[in-house]
């Protein structure tokens, strides 16, 4: 048979729990452009601000190659290194 793998990320306005997904679903806020689950993500663990995705990149970088400018703010506001 098939095995079907499903994650559940958490819709816009909730707080997820923490678990080994966190990294992935920073970098995914990004994408999707939820600037509140960003920020609630951030809030929750700071150290995420520093945790890279499968291509080695942090949310920052996803953020400036996305060219998306609020995610830029609030991710150097919270602490992020542009560098």
């Amino acid at each position: 048979g098939q095995l079907e793998v499903a994650i559940t990320l958490p819709t816009k306005g909730t707080t997820p729990s923490m678990n080994e997904w966190d990294k992935d679903l920073l970098h995914w806020a990004v994408y999707q452009q939820d600037y509140p689950q960003l920020a609630a993500l951030i809030a929750s663990d700071p150290k995420l601000l520093e945790a890279k995705n499968g291509q080695g990149q942090i949310a920052l970088h996803l953020a400036a190659q996305m060219g998306d400018l609020a995610a830029i703010r609030l991710l150097v506001e919270a602490g992020a290194d542009p560098n």
